[in-house]
């Protein structure tokens, strides 16, 4: 076969004195309007009488709603077409998934053959599916066609609210790229900003709203923590200035692990509260400000019932005082429950909260190479378990967030 799957295919074979007729069986998944064979040369020393027969179309074929199946999202649908001149004489139709035990009859619904496949008991991979119809006097098989069954990689967007006033022009921007690309966002919200002096009152309801707005859309709605100086005196507890990682002042980079279990627990109660009173009920997420937690910090999440953080992430220094993270997560880390003795693993003894890591990376600090790399590696064409991509954006300064997240989801889209 020369130039296959174009509109110049040349199929040359050896011709056998003793046969009588050939047949040649083509089609074309992507377009029902095929072209017809009208050409043909015979380059032999033998003289034969050579003309070409009636094109018909077979009578039997099979179509697939998709030929990507992700496990335990997707349905396999399938429809079987049947000539008009086989249709009445047709006792049963059936479907098989090739090399496999599943098969199965398709129900006649006046005349249309439709069924949604069975692939609870398949594994990830690659197959092919058939169909057959029979009557007193034949067999006939349709063509074969192939699919995959792949686990599913969800890319997941969030939002990290740091405790102060954002421009309503970045917050156009986040809608923007979020109903372009059709995501909903985990918005990570701090209730700094419920007491924050130096954001009028006019402006707190307009943010909460435009929360509101967003949960009401699809949005969840989570809990972003820096140590504010005033928030932590405002849960009963008294300000740390150490560690931080930039020397601020105001407690904003001073990093949650600083304060013990209980300091964190009123610390958790304050904000919850804050939440529910501010019309954010149900609060079951959590991310660190600086990605800094520990044992400690879990402990308290699990106490109230956090079920979610999203803190880890990969090695780094935090700020200009290099504060070394607790945190030595692979780019390609999934979901898990922390050990109550090292939170970058699973053990024996675990938190009850789903550790689902920043893996990746921070849309401010990264450029699009780097968090394109973190999906690559994250990303296979077949999935053999289930995973998890969390980007991270501030929306404080998503003017520089916008046009690498712009690129990104267009790539990661196709």
């Amino acid at each position: 076969v020369e130039n296959p799957n174009s509109e110049n295919t040349n199929i040359y074979f050896k011709a056998n004195s003793n046969d009588v007729k050939y047949f040649l069986y083509y089609s074309n998944v992507q377009d029902q309007q095929l072209p017809h064979i009208d050409q043909y040369e015979i380059n032999d020393q033998s003289t034969f009488n050579v003309s070409l027969g009636e094109e018909t179309q077979y009578p039997i074929s099979i179509s697939l709603n998709s030929d990507f199946i992700l496990k335990g999202i997707n349905k396999l649908n399938i429809s079987v077409n049947i000539d008009n001149s086989l249709s009445d004489s047709v006792s049963a139709v059936n479907y098989e998934i090739v090399g496999t035990d599943v098969t199965s009859a398709i129900i006649n619904n006046d005349g249309v053959y439709k069924q949604a496949v069975n692939l609870a008991d398949l594994d990830t991979g690659y197959y092919s599916i058939q169909a057959t119809i029979y009557d007193e006097c034949f067999t006939l098989k349709s063509e074969s066609k192939d699919f995959r069954i792949s686990y599913p990689l969800f890319v997941t967007w969030t939002m990290d609210w740091e405790g102060y006033d954002v421009s309503d022009q970045y917050l156009n921007q986040i809608s923007e790229i979020s109903n372009k690309y059709d995501f909903n966002l985990t918005q990570f919200y701090n209730p700094r900003l419920f007491i924050a002096g130096n954001v009028s009152s006019n402006r707190k309801a307009a943010l909460n709203q435009w929360i509101k707005n967003r949960q009401s859309n699809g949005d969840e709605v989570g809990l972003h923590l820096h140590m504010w100086n005033d928030m932590i005196r405002a849960a009963g507890v008294t300000p740390k200035s150490v560690p931080s990682w930039s020397n601020a002042g105001n407690g904003y980079d001073v990093i949650f692990s600083a304060y013990d279990y209980n300091e964190s627990l009123k610390i958790l109660e304050w904000a919850i509260r804050e939440m529910s009173s501010n019309g954010f009920t149900d609060v079951k997420s959590f991310r660190a400000g600086g990605w800094e937690i520990d044992e400690d910090n879990f402990r308290a999440l699990d106490k109230l019932g956090i079920q979610v953080d999203s803190s880890g992430r990969t090695s780094h220094s935090l700020g200009t005082n290099l504060i070394q993270s607790k945190w030595n997560l692979a780019v390609d880390s999934r979901p898990y429950h922390p050990s109550v003795e090292d939170i970058n693993i699973s053990g024996e003894f675990n938190h009850n909260i789903w550790e689902f890591p920043n893996n990746g990376a921070d849309s401010y600090a990264y450029s699009y190479e780097q968090m394109k790399e973190r999906f690559d590696a994250n990303y296979n064409e077949m999935m053999n378990e289930p995973q998890v991509v969390t980007y991270l954006s501030h929306p404080h300064w998503f003017n520089i967030d916008y046009p690498k997240l712009d690129r990104l989801f267009s790539d990661i889209s196709q």
